[in-house]
């Protein structure tokens, strides 16, 4: 069986998301001897390429000679995160949504109802699409209740992940915070400058190098907090990144990262931070399944001297951020195991054409 793996997105997805999940799929079908792989991209990082031909099983493909060779073969199945193959028609669809629409902030009307508008013709399109968490199947299901017989849990565990060497990671954070310890931070604008408060709070406790790297969804979003910071005490010590650039390294080197925007399309994020031993700070205004709750430490963000004094007892208190990356490693582990007790499809042995 030839499974079609396609590695662009019509969605606001960092591109290493999708090369990762190509990886978690070809290594959880590794039993499947009667699969192969089809990866079809212009270009994949070292990594990613060399992992992917490590697999005798895998052919790495650009859209063209894709497009030509499922024109002429009988038995093809696709598997897609928001996108599609010219000539594919015939052949079974298969969508994992990594994102969703309305997800990222300031995007126009028009924007909104047109990623609303290609969503729904790719739900419609498919044979069956996949909510392989429960903060996924919680958005699907809130949002297309009318779709939900083609909605299905299904279960694909994460591997292969890097194995970072300390060097890389302190080349990194020389490149990201010439050489400072920092913590990353993903939140909304509109909270930026209470953040940026409560870190200087922090900096004023303890004099020490420490940065803030905030990691923005657009160019846009990052101009905002540019604007917004200037006249600011600390401002050497903020950093400001898109979360299209942010590679493994600079997620690995972090102390902690502070969640106060998130939606499930900053699931892998996390639990690849968990994969690393990076403690996560939740805000409460997330909308967090239940599931989710043992995740990291939840806290209200908006609250005074709250995120300072987490800033503070990260900083000061190793043993504490240690037992809070442990939890995360631990819930992980329990969450994984009763999902995939609980979902019937296995990506991507369970797939058929």
């Amino acid at each position: 069986m030839r499974l079609f793996l396609l590695a662009d997105s019509s969605y606001h997805i960092p591109p290493i998301v999708v090369y990762q999940k190509i990886l978690d799929i070809i290594n959880a079908g590794k039993a499947s001897a009667h699969l192969h792989y089809y990866i079809v991209g212009d270009h994949f990082p070292t990594f990613y390429q060399d992992a992917y031909e490590a697999h005798s099983n895998v052919t790495l493909l650009k859209k063209y000679p894709a497009e030509k060779l499922i024109s002429e073969v009988t038995n093809a199945i696709v598997l897609h995160f928001g996108s599609s193959l010219k000539g594919s028609q015939q052949f079974p669809q298969y969508f994992i949504p990594l994102s969703g629409p309305g997800l990222i902030q300031n995007s126009t009307l028009f924007q909104k109802l047109q990623s609303w508008i290609t969503f729904k013709g790719f739900i419609k399109k498919a044979t069956s699409v996949f909510a392989t968490n429960t903060w996924t199947q919680s958005y699907l299901n809130l949002n297309l209740p009318k779709n939900s017989n083609t909605i299905h849990n299904a279960f694909l565990p994460i591997s292969g992940l890097p194995q970072l060497e300390w060097v890389s990671i302190s080349a990194a954070k020389q490149e990201l915070t010439q050489g400072a310890d920092y913590y990353l931070a993903m939140i909304s604008v509109d909270h930026f400058v209470n953040t940026l408060k409560e870190f200087s709070i922090f900096k004023k406790w303890q004099h020490t190098s420490m940065a803030l790297v905030f990691v923005w969804d657009t160019p846009q979003q990052m101009e905002q907090a540019i604007q917004l910071q200037k006249g600011y005490k600390y401002r050497d010590a903020i950093v400001h990144t898109l979360i299209q650039d942010l590679s493994m390294e600079e997620l690995a080197g972090t102390y902690a990262i502070l969640w106060g925007q998130a939606h499930f399309d900053k699931l892998p994020w996390m639990e690849w931070a968990i994969q690393f031993k990076i403690p996560l700070m939740l805000d409460t205004a997330i909308a967090l399944p239940d599931s989710f709750t043992n995740a990291g430490e939840i806290f209200n963000f908006q609250e005074s001297t709250a995120l300072s004094n987490h800033f503070k007892l990260y900083y000061k208190d190793e043993v504490y951020r240690q037992a809070r990356a442990n939890m995360g490693i631990q819930w992980y582990e329990t969450y994984q195991k009763e999902y995939a007790q609980n979902t019937a499809i296995r990506i991507p042995i369970d797939l058929h054409s």
